[in-house]
């Protein structure tokens, strides 16, 4: 289980956490939601060991390998779609998942001739090939339609069922399938 005791965390003199506190179980899936600027994306970073807090602890993260689905892609534009998602893994386990995504047949090509749902698919197909005990996913579907999101959204739960998921998002639709729903 991660723990979160008392995270506070400001930048300048903007207070985007204050006092905050919440437990997050494992296996499984946590959603986190909220209002825009609230602080899920600083609470995410915190939990990722990206940002440092001004006071509080988390415990619970220690020796995990911890795998991010940022906001952006985060793609390497000169290489091909298979290429990034192999990038911290290998081409195999790279494959299988972005052929799981609908991209089998778009594996050689680079994120300038794929569209952004495309390129959002490579880029939670990288975090998924990479593995880990910790996936954290800060707004991973958006550009994706109805379906995909779904289809998507299904194989991730599929391919990270061992694993905890902090799954932030401002789609209330994952909520039936949360462990725990935090909302700041």
């Amino acid at each position: 289980m991660i723990k979160i005791e008392k995270l506070s965390k400001s930048f300048g003199s903007k207070k985007v956490l204050d006092d905050f506190s919440c437990e997050i179980p494992e296996p499984g899936l946590t959603v986190i939601s909220g209002a825009s600027g609230i602080g899920k994306t600083t609470l995410a970073r915190l939990i990722a060991g990206l940002e440092t807090a001004d006071s509080g602890s988390i415990t619970g993260t220690d020796d995990r390998k911890i795998s991010v689905v940022f906001q952006e892609d985060r793609l390497f534009p000169h290489l091909t779609a298979l290429e990034n998602a192999a990038i911290a893994s290998d081409a195999q386990t790279a494959e299988r998942i972005l052929t799981a995504f609908g991209l089998g047949g778009d594996l050689d090509k680079k994120p300038s001739e794929l569209s952004g749902g495309m390129c959002r698919r490579v880029a939670i197909a990288r975090a998924l090939a990479y593995g880990g005990d910790l996936l954290i996913l800060d707004e991973p579907f958006k550009g994706l339609d109805e379906k995909l999101r779904a289809d998507v959204f299904e194989a991730v739960m599929e391919f990270s069922k061992k694993s905890a998921v902090i799954l932030i998002s401002h789609d209330s639709g994952f909520d039936p399938y949360a462990k725990k729903i935090i909302k700041l």
